[in-house]
């Protein structure tokens, strides 16, 4: 039997999708952000830990609707939440808009978190390939770690600043 393709090329798009998820620039300046706002280091740690709050909170109801209603759609709602967080970075200035900014986030988070793994081992699945689940699992974690270190050392905006 041929493998199916189009199901295949979902292991390259999340490849693609983890890489520009976790490529966050503004990670080496967001506490300087947070401080030009006049947000205290007690300030920043309570909304970091907001953002994991929500995400602990919402893990299991968010994995409940990816398996209920569909990995795609549970990617989907967490990339919508995550831009809607990241709006309300862009419009907030106070403590508060971005608390609602990191629970947003947070539960975008919560609903990509698992469900990006289920998607892959039902990818690898039908395409009768799971066996190799944890060597591409493994592939997709370092992708997004190699992506979000390359972020947090400034190494891209530096290249950026030199166009």
């Amino acid at each position: 039997m041929k493998p199916n393709l189009s199901i295949e090329s979902n292991i390259r798009k999340m490849y693609a999708i983890r890489a520009i998820d976790w490529f966050l620039l503004m990670m080496p300046t967001v506490v300087l952000f947070f401080q030009e706002n006049g947000l205290s280091m007690k300030d920043i740690f309570l909304l970091q830990a907001a953002y994991a709050l929500a995400i602990v909170v919402f893990e299991m109801p968010t994995g409940y609707f990816a398996d209920a209603y569909g990995r795609k759609l549970s990617l989907i709602v967490g990339a919508v939440l995550a831009f809607f967080g990241m709006a309300a970075y862009s419009f907030s200035y106070t403590f508060w808009g971005f608390l609602a900014a990191e629970i947003l986030m947070g539960i975008g988070s919560s609903f990509t978190s698992g469900a990006d793994s289920a998607l892959l081992y039902d990818t690898l699945l039908q395409s009768r390939k799971e066996k190799s689940y944890k060597s591409i699992e493994g592939k997709y974690t370092a992708i997004g770690n190699f992506s979000e270190g390359t972020a947090a050392t400034g190494l891209s905006s530096k290249a950026l600043l030199k166009r």
